[in-house]
């Protein structure tokens, strides 16, 4: 249950951080590219698909959400950071191209371990082992 709430207080937290900063790629691009404000009301705003696609990975419970940098410019979503396993990877893929309004995936996610990963090391599987 407590985990549940810090997921929930996480997935706010980081939803309302997406949603009033704008993106370093957009604001790299804002010269010469019109603002999300001028978005269609078929395409949604760049900082508008971000934040949705962020809020769905925090919301599965298979990934760390929290090591995955979403950005979004012209539609296209990049994702980058790095993920525990393949399956991770494909899960955070699939569920960006799913987000409505997303028009292509950038997928630049590494596969491997990270500090603070959620995976046991090989020492840590070992004793594991020797105590079960």
């Amino acid at each position: 249950m407590k985990q549940k709430m810090a997921q929930t207080f996480i997935f706010i937290l980081m939803a309302g951080l997406i949603v009033s900063c704008s993106t370093s790629r957009a604001q790299n691009s804002r010269s010469s590219a019109p603002s999300d404000r001028g978005a269609s009301a078929s395409r949604p705003a760049d900082s508008t698909l971000t934040a949705k696609v962020k809020a769905k990975l925090l919301s599965d419970d298979m990934l760390n959400a929290l090591k995955i940098d979403v950005d979004t410019q012209d539609g296209t979503v990049f994702l980058s950071g790095v993920v525990d396993t393949a399956d991770q990877k494909r899960k955070a893929v699939q569920i960006a191209k799913n987000t409505e309004g997303v028009q292509r995936v950038e997928d630049n996610l590494k596969v491997g371990r990270f500090e603070g990963s959620s995976l046991p090391s090989s020492k840590q599987v070992r004793f594991l082992e020797d105590i079960g």
